[in-house]
């Protein structure tokens, strides 16, 4: 009798969550479809939150998911068995374990493997890696959970700050993927725990920043953009980040190609059920479109270029997706006189506008001598 007391009190306590995930999509069959997602202690809610994200996979198509902070390997198989065509791995730590789900009918596993296994003050969570293939061609994606929390501010001379282990650990990651990874199609996900728009020298990604011909941020425009659209909102914070290397950037440029913060929690009656039910973290998810599948052999600026920060003062980085693309940015006063001049040949460029006075200024991009952007910049002085 007490039995079916509890059956029927989990059966109405899973309708009164019920949702629905229709609205939910993202992956294609003509993108490669990466999501990383921090799904704090896994399984929150028990088989409810199994039921859950099995639907919510489902629905976006993902073909391989990085999971963070899964308490044990037992509730992934459960998970797996919601999920037909799939399978996981997951890594050695018994802490917080990273792990992967990935559909077999898409992707070729190679390889999994983990890196740095013994560098616990930089890697509090041993860095899993999975090598395989998509449409013959190889890819290794790196999934991180690097040290929390600080102060904001890097000491290097305190081997425990927090800043410190999260710059060298990234340091370590760079160096990885130059000297074991070189010419290869690296994607770098996770929860970095760290900001990217923070200021030299307390950014812990600045070796990676530095070094805008061969690894980008995917995500910057979802950082410099509202916040409503970042992955950790209780902060708030963009916190979960998405890298790649150089081999990539062409493909990342394609139209199909996209980055998003996918906002699962509007599924909810409120982020309170989503965060007691899932996560305190949303997924950020990559899809990339091969460039050798496009039936053009021109590659032109991928809708808007990323300008910031914005109002400005002494400075302005442009971001744009396509290494392969030379284009003509031009600024403009508000008498329409041309102020400023800059060839954009790389996907990162920085401008010097101290010389300029207060104002609004109007922005153009040229490609191939056609306007592909404006805009507007407003300088304070």
């Amino acid at each position: 009798m007490k039995k079916t007391a509890f059956i029927l009190l989990l059966s109405c306590s899973l309708n009164l969550f019920a949702q629905n995930f229709e609205q939910l999509y993202f992956g294609s069959d003509s993108t490669l479809d990466v999501m990383s997602w921090n799904l704090e202690g896994f399984p929150k809610s028990g088989n409810a939150t199994v039921q859950y994200v099995a639907e919510i996979i489902t629905a976006l198509e993902i073909d391989v998911l990085a999971i963070q902070e899964l308490e044990n390997t037992s509730s992934l198989q459960q998970l797996i068995n919601l999920l037909p065509n799939y399978e996981y791995a997951s890594g050695s730590d018994n802490y917080q374990i990273l792990a992967y789900i990935y559909n077999t009918n898409v992707i070729s596993v190679n390889d999994i493997y983990e890196i740095y296994p013994y560098q616990w003050n930089p890697f509090p969570r041993t860095p899993l890696i999975i090598d395989f293939s998509y449409q013959n061609e190889k890819y290794i994606l790196v999934n991180n959970h690097l040290k929390c929390c600080g102060d904001g501010i890097m000491n290097h001379n305190d081997s425990g700050d927090e800043e410190t282990r999260r710059f060298l650990a990234c340091n370590l990651l760079k160096s990885y993927v130059e000297d074991e990874c070189n010419e290869e199609n690296v994607i770098l996900v996770g929860d970095w725990n760290d900001e990217l728009e923070d200021e030299i020298p307390n950014n812990v990604f600045q070796n990676f920043l530095n070094d805008d011909e061969h690894f980008q941020f995917v995500d910057f425009e979802i950082v410099w953009g509202d916040s409503a659209n970042w992955s950790y909102p209780t902060w708030p914070s963009q916190i979960d980040h998405i890298l790649i290397t150089d081999e990539l950037f062409d493909d990342f440029s394609q139209e199909a190609s996209a980055v998003e913060v996918l906002k699962i929690d509007e599924c909810f009656s409120s982020w309170m059920q989503y965060d007691q039910l899932i996560s305190d973290h949303r997924p950020i998810a990559l899809k990339l479109q091969k460039s050798s599948n496009v039936n053009n052999h021109e590659i032109v600026l991928k809708t808007t270029s990323l300008i910031y920060p914005n109002p400005a003062q002494e400075f302005l980085s442009i971001i744009t997706p396509c290494k392969n693309t030379v284009a003509d940015w031009q600024l403009f006063n508000s008498l329409g006189n041309l102020v400023a001049e800059e060839f954009l040949k790389t996907p990162n460029t920085t401008i010097n506008i101290s010389h300029l006075q207060g104002g609004i200024y109007y922005y153009r991009i040229l490609s191939d001598n056609k306007s592909v952007e404006t805009g507007k910049i407003i300088i304070l002085k």
